[in-house]
């Protein structure tokens, strides 16, 4: 979904799953893929050259439960120190 946007603007999206996730994961789908795109298309949007890089790792509590943790870097600049706690 993403990848088209990252190429159009000569970016490199990297998906790297850092561990073997289980097949089933109980979530809100929809809204586990609107905080994506919207974190991933930020992330495009606000890198001018470099990569976007999407991480996942299976942080396990027990046996048959834990997290899944997903992170999204990007070489762009960041955000001004002075707007962090705007939007935190």
């Amino acid at each position: 979904l993403m990848s088209g946007r990252a190429q159009n603007q000569g970016l490199k999206l990297v998906v790297d799953w850092l561990e073997p996730v289980p097949k089933q994961v109980e979530s809100d789908p929809t809204r586990l893929r609107q905080i994506l795109v919207n974190l991933v298309g930020n992330a495009i949007k606000f890198t001018t050259s470099g990569s976007v890089k999407i991480a996942a790792r299976w942080v396990s509590r027990t046996t048959h439960s834990g997290l899944l943790q997903i992170d999204v870097a990007d070489t762009g600049m960041g955000i001004e120190p002075d707007k962090l706690d705007s939007l935190f």
